[in-house]
């Protein structure tokens, strides 16, 4: 399971969005592009280091989960500063919920990569049907049901 601690860097990428927020346009920006770079570096490296070697699937599907689990406050906080965007509703609130939706957009696919790795070794190791791995591999992607999906999965 120590392989796959770095692992949780990728749930910092969604705290790090409503954190920058906060921060100010400078440190805030450096902060965000800072956690994308390592959270999809390390979202790409694991999604293909699943597909090309052969991990223990249930440690692997087991950190996918608790990234999911662990990335639901961020989202709540990413939301309730976009509900505060709406709120407003300037140019800039208009821009921020913009910014907010493709930020939570790349958190999901990044968490969603690993679900789909996840799914396809699962599949490849006869442990699941290719219906389910193809139902799983498209639920990974989708908000709320990516984490029942990787619970179940």
């Amino acid at each position: 399971m120590k392989k796959y601690i770095p692992l949780l860097l990728v749930v910092f990428f969604p705290y790090s969005v409503s954190m920058g927020f906060f921060m100010g346009p400078e440190p805030g920006t450096l902060l965000i592009g800072a956690a994308l770079l390592v959270a999809s570096g390390l979202s790409l490296g694991y999604f293909l280091y699943a597909l090309i070697k052969k991990p223990n699937i249930r440690k692997l599907s087991l950190a996918c989960m608790l990234i999911k689990l662990l990335q639901i406050p961020a989202f709540v906080c990413i939301y309730l500063l976009g509900l505060g965007g709406m709120m407003v509703f300037l140019v800039g609130g208009f821009v921020a919920i913009v910014l907010l939706f493709i930020m939570d957009c790349i958190a999901v696919a990044q968490s969603g990569a690993l679900m789909l790795a996840c799914a396809v070794r699962a599949q490849k190791e006869n442990r699941i049907s290719k219906k389910e791995a193809i139902a799983y591999a498209i639920c990974s992607f989708i908000f709320v049901i990516d984490v029942v999906s990787c619970i179940m999965l």
